[in-house]
C-alpha cells in the first residue's frame, strides 16, 4: 500500500498542477506555446503512469475513475 500511496501522491499532484495552469491560460496562448504544451504533456504522462502503476485491486476500489482511458492516453502520450 506504501507503493500506491506514492503513485496516488503523484497523480494527484499532477491534477493540481494540470488544474491551475488551465485556469491561467487561453486556448489560444496553449496552442502557440510549446513550453505550456511540453508541461501539460509531461503531467498527463504522470498520471498515466501512476494509473497504470495502481493494482487492479486498488483501481476496483473507484470504479468512478476512467482508469482504462488514463491508461490509453498516457500510452498514446509516450508510444505515439
Amino acid at each position: 500500500m506504501r507503493r500506491e500511496a506514492a503513485f496516488l501522491r503523484e497523480a494527484l499532484q499532477a491534477i493540481a498542477e494540470l488544474k491551475e495552469f488551465v485556469s491561467q491560460t487561453s486556448q489560444e496562448k496553449f496552442l502557440a506555446d510549446r513550453m505550456q504544451q511540453s508541461f501539460v504533456f509531461h503531467r498527463l504522462v504522470i498520471l498515466g503512469e501512476a494509473a497504470v502503476s495502481l493494482s487492479k485491486a486498488f483501481q476496483s476500489k473507484y470504479p468512478e475513475v476512467p482508469w482504462p482511458g488514463h491508461i490509453s492516453l498516457r500510452n498514446r502520450l509516450v508510444h505515439a
